[in-house]
């Protein structure tokens, strides 16, 4: 895992305040990656501030970084329902795997 750090609250609800638009209780969760296949390039999933960190699919949200390296700013951070939340999350784990692996094997090269 990262070791990176959470967002702060001032960031959360920043970013939050960006994807609500003019209701202040819901917004649309932010994710547009490709491979998640969303209708018209965006997901269309909605979320509840109220929501925030609560497991369980797509009703709850998390304010996730583009950039795990970047600052702790608004433009880093996306506002994703649990779906989307759990499947990058799932992803950038197996590509954390495949980059662990390579270098285990470049290791065992050296070591011949």
């Amino acid at each position: 895992m990262s070791d990176k750090i959470e967002f702060s609250e001032a960031t959360k609800e920043e970013a939050w305040i960006r994807a609500c638009g003019e209701d202040l209780l819901w917004a649309r969760c932010e994710c547009r990656v490709r491979r998640h296949r969303h209708r018209n390039g965006r997901c269309p999933n909605k979320i509840h501030w109220e929501w925030r960190g609560r497991e369980g699919g797509s009703t709850y949200w998390e304010a996730h970084h583009k950039d795990p390296e970047g600052p702790d700013d608004p433009d880093n951070c996306l506002i994703v329902c649990g779906t989307c939340h759990e499947e990058i999350t799932a992803h950038q784990q197996k590509l954390r795997e495949i980059r662990a692996a390579a270098a285990l094997e470049r290791l065992k090269n050296l070591l011949e």
